[in-house]
C-alpha cells in the first residue's frame, strides 16, 4: 500500500508539496532520511535495509521521486525491488532523465507500481500493471496516489481523498496543515482504507509519513511511525546541506 498527496504548481513559495505515507510490514528494516550518494548525485532519502533502495526521496537537482505498489499485480519470485526504480531515479538529474531510464527497464522484472517524478515545474506518474508501462501528467492541483490508482481497483479511501481535494485553492498554511492532517486519519470500520493504516493482527501498518515541500519554504520532515501518534522530525539541516541546484527552488 502506501497513500501520497500532492500539490503541484498550487502556490508561487510552494511548487511542489507531498504528503507520504508508507504502509509495510512492521518488521522490515528500514532506516531514516539521510544524505547519501547515488552515482554521484547527493541525495536525501530513507532507505530499506532489506532489498535497498527506497520509497521516496529527493535529489539535489530537486527531482523528488515516490512509489506506491499496484494492487491488482501479483508479486513474482524473480520480480526485482521496486526500491530500486526509487533509487536509480534519484540518480538522475532532471524529471525527464528519470522517466527516459524507467521506460528503458522492462515492466516484467517488477511487481506492478506507480512512480512519481516531480519537480518545481512538472509532475509525472509512470506506472505498469507488470506487462506495460503508461504514464500520467499530472496537472497543475491536487492529486491522490494509492496502490489503487488508474483502475487498479475501487477504494473508499481515494474516494474520500478526490473529495477532499475537489476545488481546493491556492496552498496556503492552513491547506497545507489540512492535507498533513488527513494523512493521520483512520478508518474504524475497514484499517485498509484509512490513510493512517493500523493492522497489529497481521503485522502490518503505516510504518513512516514524510513531507517535502520545494520553493521559498522547503521543508523535509519525516515521521518514523504512524503519524497519528508520532511527531514529524524536521530535516532542515539536511536539506540546507543538499543545496537544491535547480532553479527557482530554495532550501
Amino acid at each position: 500500500m502506501c497513500t501520497i498527496l500532492i500539490a503541484t504548481r498550487c502556490a508561487p513559495d510552494c511548487p511542489l508539496f507531498v504528503v507520504a505515507n508508507r504502509d509495510e510490514s512492521l518488521v522490515r528494516p528500514a532506516s531514516a532520511p539521510a544524505l547519501r550518494r547515488i552515482e554521484g548525485m547527493r541525495v536525501l532519502a530513507p532507505r530499506d535495509e532489506r532489498s535497498g533502495g527506497s520509497w521516496l526521496g529527493l535529489n539535489e537537482a530537486g527531482v523528488f521521486v515516490a512509489i506506491t505498489n499496484r494492487f491488482e499485480v501479483e508479486r513474482r519470485p524473480h520480480h526485482r525491488s521496486r526500491g530500486e526504480l526509487v533509487w536509480q531515479a534519484l540518480g538522475k538529474c532532471s524529471v525527464e532523465d528519470a522517466l527516459e531510464h524507467v521506460r528503458g527497464l522492462s515492466p516484467t522484472d517488477y511487481g506492478g507500481f506507480h512512480l512519481l517524478v516531480a519537480d518545481s515545474t512538472r509532475a509525472q506518474v509512470i506506472w505498469s500493471d507488470g506487462a506495460t508501462l503508461r504514464e500520467e501528467v499530472l496537472a497543475p492541483g491536487y492529486h491522490a496516489l494509492s496502490e489503487r490508482s488508474f483502475g487498479a481497483g475501487p477504494s473508499k479511501r481515494l474516494e474520500r481523498l478526490a473529495q477532499r481535494l475537489v476545488g481546493e485553492r491556492e496552498l496556503d498554511d492552513g491547506l497545507r496543515r489540512g492535507l498533513i492532517e488527513t494523512m493521520a486519519q483512520r478508518d474504524g470500520h475497514d484499517p485498509f482504507e484509512s490513510t493512517c493504516v493500523h493492522m497489529p493482527a497481521l503485522g502490518y501498518g503505516t510504518r513512516s509519513s514524510t513531507i517535502v515541500a520545494l520553493g521559498e519554504r522547503g521543508r523535509f520532515e519525516y515521521a518514523a511511525g504512524p503519524p497519528c501518534e508520532t511527531a514529524y522530525e524536521s530535516y532542515a539541516e539536511e536539506l540546507n546541506a543538499l543545496a537544491l541546484k535547480e532553479a527557482g527552488v530554495a532550501s
